[in-house]
């Protein structure tokens, strides 16, 4: 499913925003998506909890 949402991703920047995706120019933005993904399904488990806490009190500032 990952890998067909990324196909719909690209086919969609190049057809209709006419214009490549950020992560060709820089790989790092490749690798941000499923970190993020991975991290949110960790607190959402209840996992880390520290490091969760640490950003809503960054947030709430």
């Amino acid at each position: 499913m990952f890998l067909i949402g990324w196909v719909f991703q690209s086919v969609g920047h190049v057809r209709y925003e006419h214009r490549k995706p950020a992560f060709v120019d820089d790989v790092i933005g490749l690798l941000i998506g499923p970190i993020f993904i991975l991290v949110e399904l960790l607190f959402g488990l209840g996992l880390m909890r520290e490091l969760h806490d640490a950003i809503r009190a960054r947030l709430a500032h």
